[in-house]
């Protein structure tokens, strides 16, 4: 047997993916990396998914000793499998010899970057940069030059100096570190294609570039009282507590949002913790809804956090909607996805809706009466074959991170009305060549709910479905 019982069964959701398989995640058990991170609190997130998906030995560098007994024990705690140290300096190498880690994470501002360059020569470095609402990030090898890509990634700085204090700064760092964690993973496996042409992305905007080119320049004043105000009084009802639910529920704990309804009939399982960093194995059982809330009170104890230990259905959906402002999808399969939908599009609440398989995720967000209904985008279908799960096909660890991030920013925009929405567009990340495209989309006016002739009037169950629950 390649792992022990227990470890297949945490790591089911990477081991049945042909890309990993057993041995890929035993590679990983046994692989050793290296992060340098200027505030632990903006790489806490990438910490979380990294332990998550079974990266054996875990250093992170880091002079900012905020939370940091807190961060770690968190970590130990969602899995004891791998070995953390947080330090203030990296284990000094031997006279002639590199630093002894598979793969180095650079995650620091640019004061902050005096490493080892030359220590880091021989080995995958992810390098990042954040600047207000904007991300950069450049995955290296031996056979590139990081003497330039330090330069390019100085000018990525020099271009966005006037982002410093921005409304989605911490949502970034955090996608950026999730990112990199999926970057991490593809260069210890030798999977995929990793992102040597650099990515660059502005959260508010949606602006995407590759390649040394410039964001386009978006700038939005920023009333911090008035936005503050905003998100205290915001009440955001997030349905599904696991691999969605947990990063956008973390993000909009610590954004401030006053108040978080959490739905979730089920308890967690070892099975689970590849993805879901607000459970931990010593909450094995716990209903889900429970250990979240344990989590997110550690996070932020000012946020108010209402559970409902309630299969979401459709005799209890109006009533578990009705009280809240706006709905994040974080459900497990197909019928409920509808159910929420109608729930949402009869209730005039604007829902913010995501999916992920295997290495692949999809966002958008939907405005009763402006936009297209999940509907539009996929009609039912008269199929009744089974839908592949991710019990069948796998699911990276970090993925569902990337999309519950974008849904938490999505939260934030509708909120506060600062910042291009995906609202007419869908976005489509592919993790494994980390291409991201967002795509324009239309109403369909044949749509069963919100077209000229719908025939979809109250809510209703349906019968089709998927393999099993356990679509994301």
């Amino acid at each position: 047997m390649i792992l022990e019982k227990e470890k297949i069964h945490r790591y089911m959701r990477h081991i049945i993916m042909p890309e990993i398989g057993g041995m890929g995640q035993k590679k990983l058990l046994e692989s050793s990396i290296l992060i340098y991170s200027d505030h632990l609190s903006n790489s806490a997130l990438m910490l979380y998914y990294i332990a998550a998906m079974g990266i054996g030995k875990i250093h992170c560098c880091t002079k900012d000793a905020l939370n940091r007994e807190l961060i770690l024990q968190n970590l130990q705690s969602l899995n004891p499998d791998v070995e953390i140290c947080i330090s203030d300096t990296p284990h000094q190498p031997q006279a002639g010899q590199g630093l002894n880690y598979d793969a180095v994470i650079v995650f620091c501002e640019k004061a902050e970057m005096n490493f080892a360059v030359n220590s880091l020569k021989n080995i995958p470095i992810i390098l990042t940069a954040t600047a207000g609402d904007c991300g950069y990030l450049k995955s290296i090898t031996q056979r590139q030059s990081l003497s330039e890509a330090l330069a390019a990634l100085n000018s990525f700085y020099l271009n966005n100096d006037d982002q410093s204090e921005t409304l989605f700064h911490k949502a970034c760092t955090s996608l950026l570190g999730t990112l990199a964690a999926i970057e991490v993973v593809k260069a210890l496996l030798d999977i995929g294609s990793l992102c040597e042409n650099a990515l660059q992305f502005n959260l508010a905007s949606l602006d995407l570039a590759y390649g040394e080119s410039q964001l386009n320049s978006y700038t939005y004043a920023l009333n911090y009282e008035q936005t503050n105000k905003q998100l205290k009084e915001a009440k955001v009802l997030i349905v599904g507590s696991g691999g969605l639910g947990s990063p956008a529920a973390y993000m909009l704990a610590a954004m401030g949002i006053g108040k978080l309804g959490l739905v979730d009939y089920d308890t967690v399982e070892i099975s689970n913790l590849n993805r879901q960093i607000l459970h931990a194995t010593d909450k094995l059982g716990m209903a889900k809804v429970k250990s979240a809330e344990e989590f997110l009170k550690r996070l932020n104890p000012q946020v108010e956090i209402c559970t409902y230990k309630q299969k979401f259905s459709t005799e209890n959906a109006e009533e578990l909607l009705r009280d809240y402002d706006i709905i994040l999808d974080g459900l497990d399969n197909l019928p409920t996805r509808y159910l929420l939908n109608d729930v949402c599009y009869f209730l005039k609440k604007p829902l913010i809706e995501a999916g992920v398989l295997g290495f692949n995720g999809l966002a958008t967000a939907i405005r009763p009466d402006i936009g297209p209904c999940y509907r539009c985008i996929f009609p039912e279908s008269t199929d009744n074959s089974p839908i592949p799960s991710c019990s069948e096909t796998g699911v990276l660890g970090a993925v569902p991170g990337v999309m519950g991030i974008i849904q938490s920013v999505e939260v934030l925009k509708y909120l506060t009305g600062i910042g291009i929405p995906l609202v007419n567009k869908i976005l489509m990340l592919d993790s494994m060549n980390l291409d991201i495209t967002i795509l324009e989309i239309y109403k369909e006016p044949s749509c069963a709910l919100c077209g000229k002739d719908a025939v979809i009037h109250e809510l209703q169950d349906y019968d089709f479905f998927c393999s099993d629950k356990n679509l994301k």
